[in-house]
């Protein structure tokens, strides 16, 4: 079985609200679980940040969170800031056999999703998904972040 370990969004958009940086560890160092619950006051993008981590696992745009709630006025593509990349990350981890030398192995799986809404038309978006079996993938990604949003449409270098 799987646990949400932690969740990074960047560059995602809701009103005057914009989502940078996000990280939240669910899970700490040890396995055991830090918090789950987010509080925050009414227009802080609660939905829109469960909306977007939703979307790693259920993609089709008619079943955005953001969508089912508002009777279909809000669109995907309105939290996304034209000509520029959004990211989002997802460290899910399990419990591996034991070893000699580890007696709780952990196995991590990074899935995510890379968001692109084009300047000119800003009805379309790219978006790429991908997944990783890797224990340092979800750093490394969010780690260089910043650096990425300095090019156009990073993913195509």
């Amino acid at each position: 079985m799987y646990r949400l370990c932690k969740f990074f969004i960047s560059d995602v958009t809701a009103g005057k609200n914009l989502l940078r940086n996000g990280l939240v560890h669910i899970l700490r160092e040890n396995g055991h679980t830090d918090h789950g619950v987010l509080f925050a006051a009414n227009g802080t993008c609660k939905t829109t940040l469960l909306s977007f981590l939703l979307s790693v696992f259920c993609p089709a745009r008619q079943r955005f969170v953001q969508h089912l709630q508002s009777s279909g006025d809000k669109t995907l593509e309105q939290y996304l800031i034209p000509g520029r990349p959004a990211v989002v990350l997802l460290d899910i981890v399990s419990l591996a056999q034991p070893s000699l030398f580890e007696a709780e192995p952990e196995e991590h799986l990074v899935l995510g999703q890379l968001l692109y809404r084009h300047r000119s038309a800003t009805d379309k978006v790219d978006r790429i998904f991908f997944i990783a079996q890797s224990v340092d993938f979800f750093e490394r990604l969010r780690e260089r972040w910043a650096g990425l949003l300095d090019q156009e449409q990073p993913w195509r270098k």
